[in-house]
């Protein structure tokens, strides 16, 4: 009966929703088939939409708890059994407080939730990249300090990984306001980086990878800003301190797509000061 089709799983804060019972039938099934051939994919089949509806309230429950930055979310994460879906949870969660503390323009938390988060190497060295800006006017060695911890995250991404490239740039972009030799380090490394990365254009539509979770109310993306992964912005940034050096380096890059997306922008840098001057 309709009873026999459900099951109950209890959330974080003790209240109980009812779920189907799918893992209930795969192994009624099971045992039903006992003595005859089961077929393995239909009772893993089972088995996931078990977890897709456990999923579906977790990340409701989760998202309740996050609009004004609540910890009791990652708390709640923490307490899911099934691995994957924890990790997946918990790195919506971790990112989304991380963009909470950065809107209250906290830095130390922002870093004290980036070195515990679970966070993947783009995330993090976004993360530390964020702070930095934060810390930028009142403390510039802090600053920098960060900024070097988020280069070293970003090299830990795999070469042939475009995102690599995406997060140096987004650290360069941080290093202009304060220090334009490391900026000029960082960009030669992410021409290193985008040589080995064929998917990596440089144009402004090809963004960082992201992913997503499903709950019960929908889908919920896990993303960063595309603003701060800008190419062009850093180009023209660039040729505007040193016009024929960003040449050189937008020769370096290897694929003509990116090479020519360098160019680009380094042109549109130079026509940009031309008419600032003749104002």
């Amino acid at each position: 009966g309709e009873r026999d089709r459900r099951q109950a799983v209890r959330l974080g804060d003790g209240r109980v929703r009812d779920l189907p019972g799918d893992r209930v039938d795969a192994q009624r099934e099971g045992r039903r088939a006992v003595g005859h051939e089961v077929d393995p994919e239909q009772l893993r089949g089972k088995e996931r939409q078990h977890h897709a509806a456990v999923g579906a309230v977790a990340g409701d429950q989760v998202i309740d708890d996050l609009p004004t930055g609540n910890q009791r979310a990652r708390e709640f994460a923490d307490s899911i059994d099934e691995t994957r879906l924890r990790k997946r949870i918990k790195n919506y969660v971790d990112l989304e407080l991380i963009k909470f503390a950065i809107r209250k323009k906290n830095a130390t938390e922002v870093v004290q939730l980036a070195d515990a988060g679970e966070l993947n190497y783009l995330q993090k060295s976004w993360s530390y990249t964020q702070a930095a800006r934060l810390l930028l006017e009142s403390d510039r060695d802090g600053a920098l300090d960060l900024l070097e911890k988020a280069t070293d995250q970003a090299e830990r991404i795999d070469a042939d990984d475009r995102d690599a490239s995406f997060a140096l740039i987004h650290v360069a972009n941080q290093f202009l306001a304060i220090d334009h030799t490391r900026a000029w380090e960082v960009m030669n490394k992410t021409v290193k980086f985008a040589n080995s990365a064929e998917g990596f254009t440089g144009d402004d539509i090809s963004m960082p990878s992201g992913s997503m979770i499903v709950t019960k109310n929908g889908i919920r993306f896990i993303r960063l800003p595309d603003a701060d992964f800008n190419f062009s912005r850093v180009l023209r940034a660039l040729a505007q301190d040193d016009l024929f050096r960003s040449i050189e380096l937008a020769k370096g890059f290897k694929y003509d797509a990116t090479r020519a997306y360098a160019t680009l922008a380094i042109a549109r840098a130079v026509l940009e000061s031309n008419s600032a001057f003749k104002k």
